[in-house]
């Protein structure tokens, strides 16, 4: 529930309109259920809150991209980067950095701590590779499915290694794509 507060302010620093964030956050939750299952995660409501807060460090980095925005985007253009590589030369530290601090200060699990803060990066060394693994994925489906893209949706970088910790192959990552629009459609998150 407080969650649900923090993460339906709009975000203009990163293109959010009020709730989007919210909406994106729980389709990632959903898809991250959806990939733990599939990929036979033995703990799915840890993957749905993996998923649910893997954005949570853009609320507090939405104050600073307001104003270095313009700067990230021509970063993103001119040197063909991804946003969280601008995120990180331009502002010294990426949202995943930041939302893994967040979660070590409600003293979340260290394994959930990893996965938010490399959900962009799943093949740095954490304690538990297959919850990142399932965490970048379900980012990633929900980038390519269009549910509210941010600023930073559209220079996405997506990892087969994690594809290949899960043992996911291609078909079944669309029928997780297919399963998702179709749950996200009757929840009314999408149209």
């Amino acid at each position: 529930a407080t969650v649900s507060k923090i993460m339906a302010k709009e975000l203009p620093g990163y293109g959010f309109q009020r709730d989007a964030l919210w909406k994106q956050s729980l389709a990632a939750a959903i898809c991250a259920r959806l990939i733990a299952r599939k990929a036979r995660y033995s703990k799915p409501d840890q993957a749905y809150i993996a998923g649910l807060l893997r954005d949570i460090g853009k609320v507090i980095l939405d104050y600073y991209l307001t104003e270095q925005y313009k700067s990230i985007i021509e970063m993103v253009d001119s040197q063909n980067i991804s946003f969280v590589e601008a995120e990180e030369k331009i502002l010294g530290y990426n949202h995943g950095e930041i939302g893994a601090k967040i979660a070590e200060k409600w003293n979340l699990p260290q394994e959930l701590v990893e996965a938010i803060a490399h959900h962009h990066d799943p093949e740095a060394e954490v304690i538990n590779p297959k919850l990142v693994a399932i965490t970048h994925v379900a980012d990633a489906i929900v980038m390519m499915v269009g549910i509210h893209l941010g600023s930073d949706g559209l220079s996405y970088g997506f990892s087969s290694q994690a594809m290949e910790i899960l043992g996911l192959d291609e078909f079944m990552l669309q029928d997780i794509m297919s399963e998702l629009v179709n749950i996200l459609t009757d929840e009314e998150l999408i149209s």
